[in-house]
């Protein structure tokens, strides 16, 4: 991707996509991780012709904070229930 591209990218989106994540996971430092990571798939994965590069951001940073909703569930301790 073109260091321009994403340049402008981050500095249209970074606000708003940083102000999403944290709506739905109320954690700062999640939050940062999450963001930068959006922007990290966007480097390598994002083709310059998509034709929504904001609602292709918006799935990323979405997917990533449900991946690590499921990463970070707890785990039940079955012996503890009983």
């Amino acid at each position: 991707m073109d260091s321009k591209l994403l340049k402008k990218l981050y500095d249209t989106y970074h606000k708003e996509l940083y102000l999403y994540i944290y709506s739905l996971c109320r954690n700062r430092e999640v939050t940062e991780d999450l963001v930068q990571e959006t922007f990290l798939k966007a480097i390598l994965l994002l083709p310059q012709s998509h034709t929504n590069m904001r609602a292709w951001l918006y799935m990323v940073a979405r997917n990533l904070y449900l991946n690590f909703v499921k990463k970070e569930k707890p785990k039940v301790d079955i012996d503890k229930l009983r």
